[in-house]
């Protein structure tokens, strides 16, 4: 809402009314999708891709970061089932915790899904100058947590997330890796 309230403050009307379709579409994929126990994986990156566009605009200007969102599988991520919004928080971490205030010239977040003969690996990182030792990532990794835990006991399933991890992409920053089982299809 302030990054709208700014474009029409800097009478930059245009791109406003684009940014407020842009979060319509993020709000109306959060009603349909808040309240069911699992969605698509496919439904849940293009729910984040829509999250990572606007963030982006929002920090346009002293935080500017690119996004890239990589798909290195033959498995059907539409048939791949996940907790509602679970990456999203992993994503915003990765902004307020590495994006912003980083000294990095070229600032990025890159999402990367893969597979093994078990597992759908999501890799969320970014270049941040990310310090672990005063650093408790709050509510966002709670959310994830509590999420992962109600989703494996309804559907007895073993997701996982594990937080930390050094980067693949850079010496800096934070990476947080998710892997969904396989047999977790819709």
């Amino acid at each position: 809402m302030n990054l709208i309230s700014a474009l029409i403050l800097e009478s930059r009307n245009e791109e406003a009314v684009k940014v407020v379709a842009e979060f319509s579409k993020l709000q109306r994929t959060y009603l349909e999708t808040n309240n069911k126990d699992q969605i698509s994986l496919q439904e849940e990156l293009n729910f984040l891709g829509i999250y990572l566009k606007l963030q982006q605009r929002r920090f346009d200007i002293n935080n500017r970061f690119e996004y890239k969102i990589e798909i290195e599988t033959t498995e059907d991520i539409s048939n791949i089932s996940v907790p509602p919004l679970i990456l999203q928080p992993i994503a915003e971490n990765a902004i307020k915790h590495g994006i912003i205030g980083s000294t990095s010239s070229e600032k990025w977040i890159h999402v990367d899904i893969s597979s093994d003969e078990k597992n759908m690996i999501i890799n969320i990182e970014d270049n941040g100058d990310f310090k672990k030792t005063n650093f408790d990532l709050g509510m966002g990794q709670k959310l994830v947590h509590q999420r992962i835990e109600i989703y494996n006991k309804i559907n007895r399933k073993k997701l996982s997330v594990v937080s930390g991890l050094h980067p693949r992409f850079s010496n800096t920053g934070y990476r947080v890796e998710l892997k969904i089982p396989i047999g977790g299809k819709l």
